[in-house]
């Protein structure tokens, strides 16, 4: 997710990482929970509908939405705690709150997102796993 991000928040010294948040900790829970614990059941439904729709690109879409729908925030936080606090708000989030607007963005905020990309991406992440745990191994 953070590679796909990328490319629609700025490669700015306050993005998560760097304040010592790496995207596993925040995206897992997205991720492994369709979204079910961290926005209201309502967009969380909609979610799922898309999902079933469209297939699981969807769940990427919706993280990059979330994300650059809180840009300003995330790029305003100067520590960790107040990271967390942020994302932890999701739920009470206006934006999220209105389910089909927040569904109409997920097609429209992260651009083109294809399958093919998304897959190259896994490739690649997946080599450089593979590879670091030969370089670990040795």
């Amino acid at each position: 997710m953070k590679n796909l991000e990328g490319r629609q928040i700025d490669a700015s010294p306050r993005a998560p990482w760097t304040l010592g948040l790496p995207w596993p900790v925040i995206a897992t829970k997205w991720l492994i929970c369709l979204y079910a614990e961290v926005v209201p059941i309502e967009t969380a439904l909609r979610i799922w509908d898309c999902v079933f729709l469209e297939g699981n690109k969807i769940l990427l879409r919706v993280g990059i939405s979330i994300v650059v729908g809180l840009r300003q925030e995330i790029l305003a936080t100067d520590d960790i705690s107040e990271l967390i606090g942020l994302f932890r708000a999701l739920e009470k989030n206006p934006t999220l709150m209105d389910c089909h607007r927040f569904v109409e963005s997920v097609f429209k905020v992260p651009g083109t997102l294809k399958r093919s990309q998304i897959d190259a991406l896994r490739r690649q992440i997946y080599e450089q796993r593979k590879a670091d745990r030969r370089k670990g191994s040795s």
